[in-house]
């Protein structure tokens, strides 16, 4: 009976360290990117906008790496740390946001330097209101493209931070765009022009085909850089539009009707950002 009692004994708690592990283990053959986004889906609970919304400040945080120190500063110095860069304030503080994480993760038995360390640490700090009312707003998220701007633009704002957060709410949010075409497949439209960073798309990869079936040679990459804006200079010239490089819905609408094919079908999208009060709307 006592070998029966010990070997029980032994099968739950394998059963219980697999059931604790099974996060990271299942998900060790994705990327940062792919384990971020399908934890903010399964363990936050939050839709595809919300999860493009977060995905876009992680990536400006820390480029999605769990192991990220903040560029200029040494730990000593306080520097962030991790996909979200968690800072104490003052930097050189005891305690904060850094110090917090690095605790808590060593009481429930994590690796503070590890990816499933550091998301189980966010989600606590989303679930004890860490940043007050941040939780649930992404849980009232639209699950749509402006649902997607808008959490990048609120997380950013409330939740991160940054020095020039009005600026970087922006720049957030036009990324959880990009994010949304990816994830969702659906082709948005903005008016693409040269910024920093590049803007990114399946949108910019149908501007770029277009072109190149015109005869204006430019590389497919779906980056929007210098290059791509010059050659969309010389068809804006060529067509009686007004040779700023930007495209917008009078370029978009030229370069459909001189493509006599297409590889991609275009959505049509109506709303106006001109609604949100921090967007300046590309249509108006």
């Amino acid at each position: 009976m006592r070998k029966i009692a010990i070997k029980l004994i032994a099968y739950i708690l394998s059963m219980t360290l697999m059931s604790s592990a099974f996060f990271a283990i299942d998900t060790l053959a994705l990327s940062n990117e792919e384990v971020i986004y399908n934890f903010i889906i399964n363990e936050l609970g939050l839709n595809m906008a919300a999860a493009c919304g977060i995905l876009a400040n992680i990536e400006h945080e820390s480029g999605f790496d769990n192991t990220q120190l903040e560029r200029g500063y040494t730990w000593e110095e306080g520097a962030g740390y991790g996909i979200c860069q968690w800072t104490n304030y003052p930097r050189t503080a005891s305690y904060g946001r850094r110090t917090n994480l690095v605790d808590w993760c060593s009481s429930e038995g994590y690796d503070y330097k590890s990816l499933t360390g550091q998301l189980y640490f966010l989600k606590h700090e989303l679930e004890i209101n860490e940043k007050k009312g941040v939780y649930p707003y992404m849980q009232t998220i639209s699950n749509n493209q402006k649902g997607a701007y808008d959490a990048g633009y609120y997380w950013c704002f409330n939740f991160e931070v940054p020095a020039d957060k009005e600026k970087n709410s922006k720049i957030r949010g036009n990324r959880a765009l990009e994010f949304w075409s990816k994830y969702s497949g659906e082709l948005i439209e903005r008016n693409l022009c040269v910024t920093s960073p590049y803007m990114t798309g399946s949108d910019v990869t149908w501007v770029q085909e277009c072109l190149c079936k015109l005869g204006y040679t430019v590389t497919v990459d779906g980056i929007y850089g210098n290059d791509t804006a010059d050659k969309v200079k010389r068809f804006q010239s060529d067509n009686g539009l007004t040779a700023d490089g930007i495209c917008g819905d009078d370029t978009r609408n030229k370069l459909k009707e001189k493509t006599t094919t297409h590889t991609h079908k275009y959505t049509e999208y109506v709303y106006c950002w001109k609604d949100h009060p921090h967007y300046k709307c590309y249509r108006c």
